[in-house]
């Protein structure tokens, strides 16, 4: 007896990336990432008259009015909803993306709306709430206890950066007040890129651990108040730091890790993602330009000098933002820069890496221009020209693209017949190539000069016939 067994599906590689568990650490969504950006840019001030536009544009609310108070009562509004039922709502800004607001915060509004007589009470913060929080709201949880004991019973609600986006994405008054549109060219102040060291030459993405990386930014960098891992580098920009990973297909560069530390491709690499905050008060600039700028603090002062010979390779991905497109509701990912490599080397600050390694010096000059291929150089007292050659191997996924490719055309060329000119010339490879327009025909030539073309048993013997005349009245 035989059993005839059929693979449907096969995995042959699993690769997991442990993310620390805390609610803090909870990936979000491009959306509500972008909206977050959008919303940070509104001073924390200016964040109540933000909801009170909110509440009197979209919401329809009247008698609108921010309160004067000790603490918290100076981000409480209060309005009339259209019920004719009053409402307290509450404010929380913030721009750290990671804190949330929790129970307590929902308490405090609790206590505020039976202190102020309002039927109602909205928390509302431009990041998000815990998970806790949110079931005491989902739950009615603040009204089922007040109903047992006979109390004045308050709906709690909140707003999140998504439920404030939902009420304001086809607003065009407030778009344009607080956002410039939300499509305007000078409105990009937030962008992110990843950042993947590497200590060498025996490359290990685990040379240099986060708290040390943080810990070497708090003693050069002005820590902002909230969060030791954001950080303000001058009056023009600042960043926040953060432990993550990236993929060696996304570093925008052709990075081939050494085959001990990273024998499998398309591996996860330990590496920093920082968000990048420009200042209104720039004008035109180039995230490249900061990006850059931020490598070179990190690399400067927060990387240790390695035993021996040993060096840091660091590099920093292609700068990424999300932008907000006039009439369109989703936000978009734009990249606004390209990917760049670095070194340090001991005894010298970070440097970009191709600068680094093809110096001038004093006594040489360029030949090439710049952006040519060729590496060449002239010795100056010497004359000498000196010519640089590079030998990179291609990546191993473009390696097997190649492969797959190559091996499928040797297949189809198995029953081909095949023809063949030694010595070809340049004149006679474009005088065969012009002849021959037959897709199905193939060309191809060797080192020597030997040009070889093939075409399969089904091409018409005229038609071979026909060429080989052409090709004999041609000299060939």
């Amino acid at each position: 007896m035989s059993t005839r067994v059929s693979i449907l599906q096969g995995v042959t590689e699993h690769h997991f990336h442990i993310v620390p568990s805390e609610i803090g650490r909870i990936t979000l969504p491009p959306e509500r990432e972008a909206i977050f950006n959008h919303l940070a840019r509104i001073e924390h001030s200016k964040f109540p008259e933000f909801v009170s536009d909110i509440l009197r544009l979209v919401e329809k609310h009247t008698d609108v009015q921010i309160t004067d108070g000790p603490g918290d009562e100076t981000q409480d509004v209060l309005s009339t909803n259209p019920d004719g039922k009053r409402r307290l709502t509450q404010c929380k800004h913030t721009i750290d993306l990671k804190q949330h607001c929790g129970a307590d915060e929902l308490d405090a509004v609790f206590v505020a709306c039976h202190r102020k007589n309002c039927s109602e009470g909205v928390l509302v913060t431009n990041s998000d709430l815990t998970p806790q929080a949110k079931r005491y709201v989902t739950d009615r949880e603040f009204s089922r206890l007040a109903e047992p004991m006979g109390a004045a019973v308050v709906e709690m609600d909140y707003w999140n950066s998504t439920r404030i986006w939902e009420r304001i994405a086809t607003n065009s008054a407030i778009l344009s007040k607080w956002f410039g549109g939300m499509g305007q060219a000078h409105g990009l102040r937030r962008f992110w890129f990843y950042l993947v060291i590497h200590g060498m030459p025996d490359g290990k993405t685990n040379a240099i651990r986060y708290e040390d990386v943080r810990a070497g930014l708090v003693d050069a960098a002005q820590p902002n108040d909230g969060s030791s891992a954001q950080f303000t580098l001058n009056s023009e920009v600042s960043f926040a730091i953060e432990e993550w990973f990236a993929r060696d297909l996304d570093l925008g560069v052709n990075f081939i890790a050494p085959q001990i530390e990273h024998p499998l491709v398309n591996v996860p690499l330990a590496a920093f993602k920082l968000h990048v905050t420009v200042s209104d008060s720039v004008g035109q600039y180039k995230p490249g330009a900061y990006r850059d700028l931020i490598v070179k603090f990190i690399g400067d002062r927060a990387l240790p000098q390695l035993p021996g010979i040993g060096w840091w390779h660091l590099i920093a991905t292609t700068p990424k933002a999300f932008v907000f497109l006039q009439d369109v509701l989703e936000p978009k990912v734009v990249s606004v820069s390209e990917a760049e490599s670095f070194v340090r080397v001991t005894g010298y600050p970070v440097s970009v890496e191709r600068q680094w390694v093809f110096p001038g010096g004093r006594d040489f000059e360029r030949l090439a221009q710049e952006g040519e291929d060729d590496l060449c150089w002239r010795h100056v007292p010497s004359n000498t020209t000196i010519t640089l050659f590079l030998n990179q191997r291609a990546h191993p996924i473009a390696a097997y693209e190649h492969t797959v490719r190559q091996t499928a055309l040797v297949k189809r060329m198995e029953d081909y017949v095949f023809r063949a000119v030694e010595k070809t010339s340049v004149e006679e490879f474009e005088r065969i190539r012009r002849v021959i327009r037959d897709p199905r025909w193939v060309m191809m030539s060797a080192t020597d000069r030997t040009l070889f073309w093939a075409f399969p048993p089904s091409i018409n013997a005229t038609e071979i016939e026909a060429l080989d005349e052409l090709l004999l009245s041609q000299g060939i």
